[in-house]
């Protein structure tokens, strides 16, 4: 699932239609409509207001964020996988 389903499913959930949650973070829904749908990336103020306007976790919604770009970044090659494993490598080094 990308950003997009996941913003998708989450506002239907809510029984939101993508008027009703445009009007709620203050963006066009011409603009939902683009996220939704995989042709735009929401920003990082977008996402905030995301989160709080469908009640989800701020943390899970850029997950999903993240995953979404590395898929468009790197596709599903298997030289993906490595990739975040070493970038959870270098996050885990940068912690200690």
């Amino acid at each position: 699932m990308n950003v997009g389903d996941y913003i998708k499913e989450k506002r239907k959930e809510r029984k939101l239609t993508q008027l009703r949650l445009s009007k709620l973070i203050d963006i066009d829904v011409t603009v939902v409509s683009r996220i939704e749908k995989g042709i735009r990336k929401p920003q990082s103020n977008i996402l905030k207001k995301l989160s709080k306007a469908l009640s989800v976790n701020e943390q899970e919604l850029k997950e999903y964020y993240f995953a979404d770009k590395i898929y468009h970044e790197y596709g599903d090659k298997p030289e993906t996988l490595d990739t975040i494993k070493k970038a959870v490598d270098i996050l885990d080094t940068k912690r200690k």
